[in-house]
């Protein structure tokens, strides 16, 4: 029988944007979905392109992160899947795209390697730097917005208040650093990061975070992590509370399977994202 897969990733009136400033933000998200359709009918799947939030009739339904609630969980009650889309983890973000299936981000299920690094070292290599070894001036704690759908329902503001605490009753400096769209409050007790990303990291001892991409960027440079929640792709790589040591494991294993995890336009265009994925569903 014939695989059908709904995308539920196209804006109203496709190919036409419904407004300019939307598409500017948006476009890559939209081109990225639609090559991966391209790429699916090259394999013989049957597309098609269904409304967002209603549950199709399809065997696999397609979408951006995890937001469309109702469509994700009458999918997988039903046994059937849902592949999710999310920029890539690694730089230029905009430029990968990212493939889980039935979950987001670091619950969802990824096609283990299908070589010995030869993926990483042809495109990642280069991000990667050695553990630092001793203490920085501050630990850096990584914003969330308050109602990001990586949280499942958690409370951010009262996991970031539990955090400093815990870090200033140790004798941490603490510097928090704020999503930079989503911005929620500084705690109490933390002082707020001016600075970029790279300066923020480069004078970082650890960084604290419940699940971020950034936590992917800090991990490649070298700077520990405590990161509490599964869904954060570097959660293997990682402590898990501050009350725990910190942990600087070999990162290679971790690497390589990073590099799978996400696929250039062009790989999802010719159909070897697809050919790679569909192994899951054996």
């Amino acid at each position: 029988m014939t695989l059908h897969v709904s995308f539920h990733t196209y804006p109203h009136f496709w190919p036409f944007p419904v407004s300019w400033k939307r598409w500017s933000k948006l476009s890559d998200k939209y081109q990225l979905g639609h090559a991966l359709r391209v790429g699916m009918k090259r394999h013989g799947v049957r597309t098609s392109k269904a409304k967002k939030y209603e549950v199709p009739d399809s065997d696999i339904a397609v979408v951006w992160s995890w937001k469309q609630h109702r469509l994700i969980e009458g999918m997988l009650s039903s046994g059937r899947h849902v592949l999710v889309l999310e920029r890539g983890f690694l730089p230029n973000r905009k430029e990968w795209c990212s493939l889980a299936l039935d979950g987001f981000n670091g619950r969802g299920r990824f096609a283990p390697p299908a070589d010995n690094g030869e993926r990483w070292r042809t495109h990642f290599a280069h991000h990667l730097k050695p553990w630092k070894e001793g203490a920085g001036e501050y630990v850096l704690v990584i914003g969330k917005g308050a109602n990001d759908v990586s949280l499942h329902g958690a409370s951010f503001m009262a996991w970031l208040e539990e955090q400093v605490r815990l870090l200033l009753s140790a004798g941490h400096r603490v510097v928090y650093r704020p999503h930079p769209d989503r911005p929620t409050p500084c705690p109490e007790g933390a002082e707020l990061s001016t600075r970029t990303l790279k300066e923020d990291l480069a004078c970082a001892s650890f960084i604290v975070s419940f699940n971020s991409s950034t936590d992917v960027e800090a991990v490649l440079s070298g700077v520990p992590a405590v990161i509490t929640d599964p869904g954060s792709l570097a959660y293997p790589v990682a402590a898990h509370s501050v009350l725990e040591p910190l942990s600087r494991p070999d990162r290679t294993k971790w690497c390589h399977a990073l590099a799978w995890r996400q696929w250039t336009a062009e790989e999802l265009r010719n159909g070897d994202a697809w050919d790679h994925v569909k192994q899951l569903l054996a």
